[in-house]
């Protein structure tokens, strides 16, 4: 086991202590005793050494000539290369995960639409869109990395590129020569509306619905949060029922040349229903929208 070894000076000088895996030359100088002292290596030569219960030892696994360092992991490693010279090919994913994972929610899109009757929406599908490609790849069953990585690349700066050199040109297209967009007074009818049924009711604004966009633009902007009926609608909003229309009364908000929102208000209307037309436009920063007219119809609740 592991030991050490104390000699000690007759007189008055120092003595010294040799530990384990030690070898040395233990001399007197005629006061203290000394000794010349070398530590014992272990393993082989050229063998790297590492700590071994607080012993050096040596590694056949690891060996370093002064130039070359060997690992034998990456010898066994290297051994399985074929003889073209290139590597085992890397493990492969299991096949059909991918198109699993890209078209699972598109069938459930479809399958959810056909069970509640909901229209069927781009917005539904962002979800499949990163995994498409890749879907595209593992049904192509292209197993070429590098040539993927380099049309991949390729692509990648082509898009780029010519996004850069098309941004200048695209933007002063827009700032100077196209007609402005006229921004939609979402805001602005939200507290209108708020408002008006506030005063004609009494209670909060609970239910809305009406034109496209402007349902949930109120639903969105109003102090009062109320649920939203899209298209004035049951079958796209299965929150809102006729009970609850009658316990809380609902506001339509029409624009004013949207026909089938008008034609649609009318089965919520009853004899205390009132119309009022109001008109808005958005402002920001001192620029205003083109106006927009909208036929409000108050449908109070039933007392």
């Amino acid at each position: 086991g592991a030991y050490s070894l104390t000699i000690a000076s007759g007189g008055a000088g120092a003595s010294v202590t040799l530990g384990a895996n030690v070898r040395g030359i233990i001399f007197s100088n005629g006061t203290d005793i000394k000794a010349s002292v070398s530590v014992l290596v272990g393993g082989s030569n050229t063998q790297v050494q590492y700590n071994s219960s607080g012993a050096l030892a040596g590694s056949a696994n690891l060996t370093f000539d002064g130039t070359n360092l060997a690992v034998a992991a990456l010898i066994l490693w290297a051994k399985r290369r074929d003889r073209t010279g290139t590597a085992p090919e890397p493990p492969q994913p299991e096949p059909g995960v991918l198109p699993i994972l890209a078209f699972t929610p598109l069938f459930l899109a479809l399958g959810a639409a056909l069970a509640f009757r909901v229209t069927l929406k781009p917005e539904m599908l962002y979800g499949i869109f990163p995994l498409v490609p890749m879907a595209g790849i593992e049904l192509a069953r292209l197993r070429d990395m590098d040539w993927l990585h380099r049309i991949s690349v390729r692509a990648a700066i082509v898009v780029t590129a010519g996004t850069l050199l098309l941004s200048p040109g695209l933007a002063v297209q827009r700032v100077f020569f196209a007609q402005p967009k006229p921004i939609a007074p979402n805001q602005e009818i939200a507290r209108e509306a708020t408002r008006i049924w506030r005063e004609r009711t009494g209670t909060p604004l609970a239910i809305v619905g009406g034109s496209a966009w402007y349902d949930n633009a109120i639903a969105f902007f109003s102090p009062d949060q109320p649920h939203a009926l899209p298209f004035l609608d049951y079958a796209q909003g299965q929150w809102v029922t006729p009970a609850l229309i009658a316990r809380l009364g609902i506001l339509s908000v029409c624009t004013r040349d949207d026909q089938p929102c008008l034609d649609a208000t009318a089965q919520f209307a009853t004899a205390a229903s009132s119309r009022v037309e109001v008109t808005v436009s958005h402002v920001v920063w001192g620029h205003v929208s083109p106006p927009v007219s909208f036929i409000l119809t108050i449908v109070p609740p039933k007392r």
